[in-house]
């Protein structure tokens, strides 16, 4: 059974992945590299995933439009991308939207105000979430329009952190 191909973002980097799943492992082809992966259920959303012999903690996190994906205590937005909107966005590598917690923490530092340029994968702010620090890192380069947290705040899964704009290319 051949799973359809899913376009997504992460981190600023555009991949491909399908899955192929059989009845104790899938086949995961990503950007064109097969590999077998075998998961099993922890909890709600919580997964060990087994890729070539190697465990890891693997939970996802839906919360809107919003998703998220923490691996081994690293949380990743995931941004799907939608046809033909992948070509435009993937290409100017600009950033915007909002950026969102991973998940319930605390936001221990904002590193980025209102009117600031940012790069790719830039760190913006940091929540503590299960004694782990995450990184909230933008997507690509651009201008931050709104912060909309503190340091010290308590955040919720999904909640809006910073909104960004794409950089303009031809500004003085």
């Amino acid at each position: 059974m051949s799973g359809r191909p899913l376009k997504f973002r992460i981190h600023g980097m555009e991949v491909e992945l399908e899955v192929s799943t059989t009845s104790d492992a899938s086949e995961v082809r990503l950007d064109g590299v097969h590999t077998l992966v075998r998961a099993e259920p922890l909890a709600d959303h919580l997964y060990r995933v087994f890729i070539g012999g190697e465990g890891h903690l693997v939970r996802y996190v839906r919360h809107g439009d919003a998703r998220f994906i923490q691996v081994d205590g690293e949380a990743f937005q995931i941004d799907v991308i939608e046809d033909g909107a992948a070509a435009a966005a993937g290409e100017s590598g600009a950033a915007g939207g909002e950026l969102r917690s991973p998940m319930p923490g605390k936001v221990v530092k904002v590193m980025v105000r209102a009117g600031d340029m940012v790069e790719v994968n830039q760190v913006l702010v940091i929540v503590e979430a299960m004694k782990m620090e995450n990184e909230v890192r933008a997507p690509g380069a651009g201008r931050v329009k709104a912060v909309h947290v503190e340091q010290g705040a308590p955040v919720d899964g999904g909640q809006l952190l910073v909104e960004l704009a794409p950089a303009e290319k031809d500004s003085p």
